[in-house]
């Protein structure tokens, strides 16, 4: 019953949003993490490696994707997820926000950095730093996601997966109620993702993107039925699902 199932169609490529930049993979270990990914491959180390089992939140970063609402709008929707449990093929078709997008410049001025980054430093919100970066990150997603102040009880949610061994986490939270009292400024990063997004629905019609390496493969099935095709060919895979 499975005869048809073996020719699945399938295209060697993943394509996503690094920032503002389109990028392509094609060869890759499909068990490399999106964070070992950024570091050696693209020199984005501002995005740590703490614990490396998605505890800490050292690795934190911003992953966008294309929802549709109710009304059947698009829009681009963003949510932190660790990036040490991610492997880089469930990047396909998303926007990956690291911390070096959320400022641009080589040397801004404190009133030209993002809300977020600025009120940390004022409120001195940062000793070691280690663990800044992934700070900076969830309470960017809580400060995209949430226009107005939240309260402190949905900051305290937004820092639950992040650990600061030297604050003590009070001047992080007046630094998260902080960032509200500045003028509101575009993000840097965004000005890309709908152009992208149009351009990628227009290349896989019902192929299915994946990554391989040597004789092993990673398949990002689009579909049910493209999933119940690949482990009809494949019945001894392992599905991945997110770690986080």
């Amino acid at each position: 019953m499975y005869q048809g199932f073996i020719k699945v169609k399938g295209v060697c490529v993943i394509q996503f949003l690094l920032n503002n930049t389109p990028i392509e993979v094609q060869e890759c270990s499909p068990s490399l993490t999106i964070l070992d990914w950024l570091r050696t491959k693209k020199g984005k180390v501002g995005t740590k490696e703490g614990c490396a089992t998605g505890d800490c939140g050292a690795c934190t970063i911003l992953v966008g994707e294309e929802r549709i609402n109710a009304n059947g709008q698009t829009s681009w929707q963003y949510k932190t997820m660790n990036s040490c449990l991610l492997l880089l093929g469930n990047a396909h078709a998303k926007h990956i926000v690291t911390v070096e997008a959320v400022t641009t410049g080589l040397y801004p001025n404190l009133t030209d950095l993002h809300p977020v980054q600025r009120a940390l430093v004022e409120c001195h919100g940062s000793q070691c730093g280690f663990c800044t970066p992934g700070i900076i990150m969830s309470l960017l997603a809580l400060y995209i996601n949430e226009p107005t102040y939240p309260g402190k009880k949905a900051i305290i949610h937004a820092l639950g997966g992040n650990l600061c061994r030297c604050t003590g986490y009070s001047p992080i939270l007046l630094a998260a109620e902080k960032a509200y009292s500045y003028e509101r400024k575009a993000e840097p990063y965004s000005a890309m993702a709908a152009q992208f997004k149009a351009s990628l629905n227009t290349q896989y019609d019902d192929d299915i993107p994946f990554l391989k390496n040597g004789p092993r493969k990673f398949y990002l099935p689009q579909t049910a039925q493209q999933l119940v095709e690949l482990k009809a060919l494949y019945p001894y895979a392992h599905l991945v699902a997110g770690g986080t």
